[in-house]
């Protein structure tokens, strides 16, 4: 029996996913479409896979449970892509998402399509920022690629691989204050263009 400490651990017996990418392949990581055993059921997902962590690098991996401890506890949004889970054990650790039937924001309105939905689909991804920005998080890397278009025609922001949580802990010591103080200047305006 595998003990795991995380409420969001998914284990790698209980992801199937195919071997075709969904889109291009990113530089840090590659997303597929899949099914995920959920207490007894399977349901379809994406699972992106992470291919930076290649070494012993605690800084890595660190940031990898980070990133999927911010994502997991954020409180469900309907404009923000839901995350079921992830693992941490291997050397191209996963996220678990919902599966967003529609493709990205790019496929979504190419050539034209779907024009009736582009005001709401805006409206939702105005809707999904604020939701981060009033939890303090700064997505980074908003763009057309990482809005995608789930059930019903919603947005759903995704891909929080470079989000920063804003805000500052007066606890720190005066030299982690100094530094982190530098850092925690970045503004809301990173996802504004």
């Amino acid at each position: 029996m595998n003990l795991n400490i995380f409420e969001w651990f998914i284990a790698i017996e209980d992801v199937d996913y195919e071997d075709d990418a969904l889109g291009y392949p990113g530089t840090f990581a590659q997303a597929c479409r899949g099914t995920w055993l959920n207490e007894g059921k399977r349901q379809y997902v994406v699972v992106k896979t992470l291919h930076y962590i290649t070494s012993d690098d605690d800084n890595e991996e660190d940031a990898f449970l980070q990133q999927l401890a911010l994502w997991y506890k954020l409180p469900q949004h309907e404009n923000i892509l839901k995350l079921h889970g992830g693992n941490h054990e291997r050397s191209h650790p996963f996220f678990v998402c919902e599966d967003a039937h529609h493709g990205n924001l790019l496929e979504f309105f190419e050539d034209g399509k779907h024009k009736e939905f582009f005001w709401p689909v805006f409206l939702g991804v105005v809707n999904g920022l604020k939701f981060l920005h009033d939890n303090n998080i700064v997505h980074r890397s908003l763009k057309g690629n990482n809005i995608l278009i789930g059930d019903e025609k919603v947005a759903k922001i995704g891909d929080f691989g470079f989000s920063q949580v804003r805000g500052l802990s007066m606890r720190l010591a005066w030299r982690r204050f100094r530094m982190h103080f530098a850092e925690s200047q970045r503004s809301f305006c990173k996802d504004i263009h």
